[in-house]
């Protein structure tokens, strides 16, 4: 059974509106080759084996990264540290001091494949496309990882539509009940709101 476009509206701002509970992690996703070098903020990313070592990204067909990922063949997932909110703005479109989407923030080397990798990331994954598969407005991109790379550092994360960091527990949960505490744990604690509007591409909040 259809559903009427302003239904259809509706249950989509309903969800992208719920989505926005979730807490994210915050990457760049970078590639280069014969179309270009091309960087993009995502949101969407997850792990999808480790025998073989494959990791999964969604982009928006719509997005300059897209077009530049199919045609590399190769891209790296670069996990953003609390520090680096100045890189996920500028490839996020939202930076405001810089050129965005350029590589002019950061310290970028070329790793085997020959995508550039963010040398002081919480982690690096350097990438072979192996699989693209459509759905909805999105491309999800399955790579084979062919590098890794473990800093250190908390990872930035990105909840509600704005930027946060971990807040890690100073004692046990079970010891918190015990003392009848009603203070509620924070999973998140938020570094600065982002202008109206500005949302972290490949993502769904």
């Amino acid at each position: 059974m259809s559903q009427s476009p302003a239904t259809t509206e509706v249950l989509r701002e309903e969800f992208t509106a719920a989505m926005a509970g979730a807490v994210n992690g915050v990457a760049v996703l970078a590639t280069d080759g014969p179309w270009g070098r091309v960087g993009i903020t995502v949101s969407s990313v997850s792990s999808v084996s480790a025998e073989p070592p494959l990791i999964l990204v969604c982009v928006n067909r719509k997005s300059r990264a897209h077009a530049a990922l199919c045609e590399n063949g190769v891209f790296s997932v670069n996990l953003l540290t609390v520090d680096q909110k100045d890189l996920a703005q500028a490839f996020g479109g939202q930076s405001s001091s810089r050129q965005a989407y350029e590589f002019l923030v950061g310290e970028w080397i070329f790793g085997l494949s020959g995508a550039p990798v963010l040398a002081d990331a919480v982690a690096t994954f350097a990438c072979v496309l192996e699989q693209a598969h459509d759905a909805g407005s999105h491309t999800i991109f399955v790579g084979r990882v062919t590098e890794v790379s473990a800093g250190s550092g908390d990872p930035l994360l990105y909840t509600a539509r704005a930027y946060g960091r971990p807040l890690r527990w100073t004692t046990h949960p079970d010891a918190r009940s015990r003392r009848n505490t009603r203070r509620r744990p924070t999973a998140a604690r938020t570094l600065r709101t982002p202008r109206r509007g500005g949302r972290v591409a490949g993502g769904s909040q």
